[in-house]
């Protein structure tokens, strides 16, 4: 006690010195641990149990593509009820009048099968069936402009009206995102409804899990997989935290932090 009230102003530095050294340890945990929970962010918000990627899948925007034929398969193995296809493309984003082109990520899906979690979507679905229509994600970065319903924009040079907005998070998708049924997917792209990218399976009531999945390896095929969410995740997480440079600079960061933070408790 006498030590620490001799010179109150050292004793006063020497917890500042602490408190940052603890606060610069947990901001760069904080970031460390983001990364993979923004590749995961829409993931979380699709209704699957069983996930079908390419073989040569990488992370969730570069998912590859396999034939739409074995979404055919699955969903006759016993225990699934439903196999639900989700098509991915990057295009380009313009105001009619002209103006700088923005990349935009497209999602095509069947709103009637319900692929997300997502209240905003589900409320919206008829309108996604309308011709020309689309939705985009309200976390779309300003420089897009307002995301007011019955705007015209120019996707890939095609007339395109904003239908409304839904809540969920671009990840690392791209800066913008838009939903799109199968119908506006394929004429915005000029891609026909095989190959997809992903396929989204959910299990009948009661169906075992690891019996399902192991029925459904047997059948992929050399140019898919199965995972289960645990499984995506996990590759998710590792291809962010050690195949990217976000991930490489905040573990360098996490672990200069923790040094940094030795030495100035030590010095202390």
């Amino acid at each position: 006690r006498r030590i620490l009230t001799h010179e109150k102003g050292r004793t006063a530095l020497a917890f500042v010195g602490v408190f940052i050294a603890i606060l610069l340890v947990f901001i760069e945990l904080g970031f460390f641990i983001a990364v993979p929970q923004g590749g995961m962010l829409v993931y979380d918000h699709m209704r699957f149990d069983l996930l079908l990627v390419s073989r040569d899948y990488q992370f969730q925007a570069q998912p590859w593509q396999f034939p739409r034929t074995r979404l055919g398969e699955a969903a006759a193995v016993p225990g699934v009820a439903k196999a639900t296809p989700i098509y991915f493309a990057g295009a380009s984003w313009q105001d009619p009048g002209g103006g700088t082109r923005l990349d935009v990520f497209l999602i095509g899906c069947d709103p009637a099968a319900q692929p997300f979690d997502v209240p905003d979507i589900d409320r919206q679905k008829d309108m996604l069936a309308e011709s020309d229509t689309m939705l985009v994600d309200d976390a779309t970065r300003p420089i897009f402009g307002p995301l007011t319903t019955g705007r015209r924009i120019d996707i890939d040079g095609r007339r395109m009206v904003i239908g409304g907005t839904y809540r969920l998070g671009t990840g690392f998708l791209g800066i913008g995102v838009a939903l799109m049924d199968e119908a506006n997917f394929f004429r915005v792209t000029h891609r026909r409804d095989d190959p997809v990218n992903l396929g989204l399976v959910t299990l009948a009531p009661g169906a075992d899990q690891a019996a399902v999945a192991a029925a459904l390896r047997r059948k992929r095929g050399a140019e898919m997989d199965v995972l289960t969410r645990d499984a995506v995740t996990a590759r998710e997480d590792a291809y962010w935290t050690r195949r990217t440079s976000v991930g490489l600079i905040f573990g360098c960061g996490l672990v200069m932090s923790l040094v940094v933070g030795l030495r100035v408790v030590y010095q202390t």
